[in-house]
């Protein structure tokens, strides 16, 4: 089969909506993708572009709510003043995006990969008596990016401590953070307590639980 033939294969099987085999690549619908989860596909595979879409509508319905800052005062709860810090959530997180921006990034990550992280950059502001410890700005670092790692020998500072190991997608430079500098948001589903669950792996578990049913369901009206 020459390589124009194969070619029209994939596209008719793509068009009839069958599994495509991205040659390594592991996508929503790849075979080896789930079998990995235990399941297999004996339908129409589900859609990617209806996953993503409800990924863009979670995402962008939460970055759209507004961030209000309350301060808890004698006389009540009260909205506080805007500080720094307020304000790079609800104005300017970083020079190149809008709080919008930002926590739809944050939102989509957190969902598709189980777990969303933000960089927290600092500066030590001196003064002429001392000083303050100043967060700049905010960072998102892609999910896919980012390791997390238990120091159990003491290597880093400190046995037991939780470490973040960020790889620039683009530099390939790695960077170690501590728990005081990343804001680690994770979706509800989680079995250490530390990561988080990616949301699609939850949906074809759901997936295959109606599956399973529906055969069963077919297999007793066959008998």
């Amino acid at each position: 089969m020459n390589p124009f033939q194969r070619l029209g294969v994939k596209i008719s099987n793509w068009w009839r909506g069958e599994p495509q085999n991205d040659g390594g690549k592991m996508t929503l619908n790849s075979p080896s993708f789930l079998e990995r989860i235990g399941l297999k596909r004996k339908g129409k595979p589900t859609s990617e572009v209806t996953y993503f879409t409800c990924l863009k509508m979670l995402s962008e319905t939460l970055a759209k709510m507004p961030i209000k800052y309350y301060q808890k005062t004698d006389k009540g709860i009260i909205e506080a003043e805007a500080t720094d810090t307020s304000k790079l959530l609800s104005k300017r997180p970083n020079p190149f995006m809008t709080p919008t921006t930002f926590w739809n990034t944050v939102e989509i990550n957190r969902n598709h990969y189980g777990n969303g992280y933000v960089y927290m950059r600092k500066k030590f502001d001196r003064k002429k008596f001392g000083g303050e410890i100043k967060i700049v700005d905010l960072w998102v670092m892609q999910s896919n990016c980012v390791q997390i790692v238990v120091d159990d020998a003491g290597i880093f500072a400190g046995v037991g401590r939780l470490w973040y190991v960020y790889t620039d997608p683009t530099s390939g430079r790695q960077y170690v953070f501590s728990t005081d500098e990343v804001m680690h948001f994770k979706t509800s589903f989680s079995f250490d307590g530390i990561t988080g669950l990616p949301v699609q792996v939850k949906c074809f578990n759901r997936l295959g639980e109606h599956e399973n049913h529906r055969h069963h369901k077919n297999d007793g009206m066959e008998k």
